[in-house]
């Protein structure tokens, strides 16, 4: 029961961290706005 719980919570962990944009994509992202906005 207990070894369940922690892998569940490592597996959601680990998905909300890949969810998570790179820095590179934030900054090209902004660039992408910034240029949009001109």
């Amino acid at each position: 029961m207990e070894i369940r719980r922690i892998s569940q919570t490592d597996n959601i962990t680990l998905e909300t961290y890949l969810l998570l944009p790179t820095r590179e994509e934030i900054i090209v992202a902004t660039r992408d706005l910034a240029a949009s906005s001109t």
